[in-house]
């Protein structure tokens, strides 16, 4: 009769132990699922990381090219500004000269003639 007694203690805690189990098996699904959920949330983290620092490279080196286009364009406007100064330079001089020498014509018609 005493053994009736223990048995139910044992029987109880079983059954306790039997619920607690059962606890932790679906706590240990539901964190398995956001384990995997979690998983791949990280891959995708990570591509879209992957494929940001590919944009980045090609954002820099397509910058860097426009850099180097740009710069030689650069001196390419600052050679024809010299060449365009220099022929106006050249424009007025002449048109100097020749407004000159207009005038000293003029000047010497101007000259009462020896007859």
């Amino acid at each position: 009769m005493i053994s009736f007694p223990v048995d139910l203690v044992l029987l109880v805690a079983l059954v306790m132990t039997t619920a607690c189990v059962v606890v932790v098996y679906r706590k240990l699904k539901a964190l398995e699922a956001h384990q995997a959920h979690y998983e791949r949330i990280l891959k995708e983290s990570s591509a879209a990381l992957i494929t940001a620092h590919q944009a980045i490279a090609a954002l820099n080196t397509d910058g860097r090219e426009l850099l180097f286009s740009l710069g030689g364009k650069i001196e390419q406007a600052h050679a024809a500004i010299a060449e365009i100064d220099s022929r106006n330079a050249a424009a007025r001089r002449t048109r100097l000269v020749r407004d000159g020498e207009i005038e000293r014509s003029a000047d010497v018609a101007a000259l009462p003639q020896r007859a």
